[in-house]
């Protein structure tokens, strides 16, 4: 009998397209999986931008706002009855808050600073002498501060003229003429970046004297003037603070001769505000204004804004002043 063998279709072995398609499959997996996660680290990143972006316009916000309080303080303190009730331009810190952002301010009369073109050159060289320069270097900068401002080129006996500038590779020679920024101050032969800083908030351009009015002047400024120690200028302030708290004038001074201090007092006053946002943002500005302006600007302002400058570096060894501390109120 013919035995019956069946037409069974043998096994099919896997088609290599199957596995092709699998290995694609996985890739655009890994290629979907790899573009979700830039996505998610960009979204994730401009959100912080973003979130920093508005904390520092906060933070700009509530320092332009400090400069305003203490340009209000300042003018409405004629009519306070009180004397401690007013805001003391001596370099005092005045802490308050805007909205969430806390605010650290110090006001300073201008006529307590050293002024880089008609000051005493013993005052700018204990200045110099304050920021630790080197005797040998402290002549040679000074020299070169007065060869900056004054208007020859004879070169001081330790100054620098145009050649000494040139020679030192720079793009530039001595102004010979009176500083009209501060930040001149930096381009001077000799000062460099940690010198300019520390001189940064004890001189000024708007004192127009040769001497300081103590009163309102630093710590720093103080111990400027020349046959001080820093513990008759700590007794000095502290008399000045208890007086100030007493409602009482400032006591007359007698740390050094009276052709070191003026009587000078006002009309233009330096505004340092720092302000920390409740996210940690932290914005510096440094406003110089002059009270009493109306008349002469016709913009009908009761002030004018000589300078505005954002973004300083901090202050080397200190916060916002060198004064006491305290909360601003009214």
């Amino acid at each position: 009998m013919r035995q019956e063998t069946g037409d069974r279709p043998a096994p099919r072995r896997p088609s290599a397209s199957r596995g092709v398609a699998l290995v694609v499959v996985l890739w655009v997996l890994a290629l979907l999986g790899t573009i979700a996660a830039a996505f998610s680290f960009a979204t994730r990143t401009e959100t912080a931008l973003a979130r920093n972006w508005l904390e520092a316009a906060r933070g700009r916000s509530a320092a332009d706002a400090g400069v305003g309080l203490a340009v209000h303080a300042l003018l409405r303190a004629p009519g306070i009855a009180d004397p401690a009730q007013r805001w003391r331009p001596d370099g005092t810190v005045y802490e308050t808050v805007f909205g969430q952002t806390r605010l650290r301010i110090v006001v300073s009369d201008e006529a307590g600073k050293v002024d880089l073109n008609v000051g005493r050159t013993d005052l700018l060289g204990g200045l110099l002498s304050q920021c630790g320069a080197e005797p040998e270097a402290r002549q040679a900068i000074l020299d070169a501060i007065l060869d900056w401002r004054d208007p020859d080129s004879l070169v001081h006996l330790n100054g620098a003229e145009d050649d000494d500038y040139r020679r030192a590779g720079l793009g530039y020679g001595a102004k010979d003429a009176p500083f009209e920024s501060l930040e001149e101050l930096a381009l001077v032969f000799g000062v460099d970046t940690d010198l300019y800083y520390c001189l940064r908030d004890s001189v000024t351009l708007y004192a127009y004297v040769s001497g300081i009015n103590p009163l309102v002047a630093t710590r720093r400024v103080l111990l400027a003037l020349p046959d001080v120690d820093s513990a008759q200028v700590d007794e000095y302030i502290r008399a000045r603070e208890l007086n100030a708290a007493e409602g009482l004038p400032p006591p007359l001074p007698t740390l050094a001769d009276r052709r070191y201090f003026s009587e000078v007092s006002g009309p233009v006053y330096s505004i340092r505000v720092e302000a920390q946002t409740e996210g940690g943002a932290v914005e510096t500005l440094l406003a110089v204004v002059r009270l009493g302006a109306a008349a002469r600007t016709g913009n009908g302002q009761p002030y004018e804004v000589l300078s505005w400058t954002r973004a300083l570096p901090p202050q080397p060894g200190q916060q916002a002043g060198d004064g006491a501390s305290m909360v601003a109120g009214g």
